[in-house]
């Protein structure tokens, strides 16, 4: 059975800025936790969004009710920051 690979995906324009090329390994992070994943850079995505499949963000979100008005968990439009996870 094959193994998937997942990929972070991040916009083009902002993996340039960065020096991140396809594939290479980035760190996202939110103020809860972080996920390392290669790079999926894309032109399919908008400017400062990144995404991840359903599942895989979980070490972003916090299980605590964020939402005042509804009283749910935040799941998605998590405010994260993007680095290389080289370094570079």
């Amino acid at each position: 059975m094959a193994t998937r690979t997942v990929h972070l995906a991040c916009p083009l324009c902002e993996a340039t800025a960065l020096a991140i090329e396809d594939g290479d390994p980035v760190t996202v992070w939110s103020p809860v936790g972080e996920v390392t994943a290669p790079a999926g850079a894309t032109g399919g995505i908008m400017p400062r969004v990144v995404g991840l499949p359903y599942g895989y963000a979980d070490a972003l979100t916090c299980p605590e009710p964020l939402d005042l008005l509804s009283g749910d968990a935040v799941l998605d439009a998590i405010q994260v920051e993007l680095a290389s996870a080289t370094g570079v």
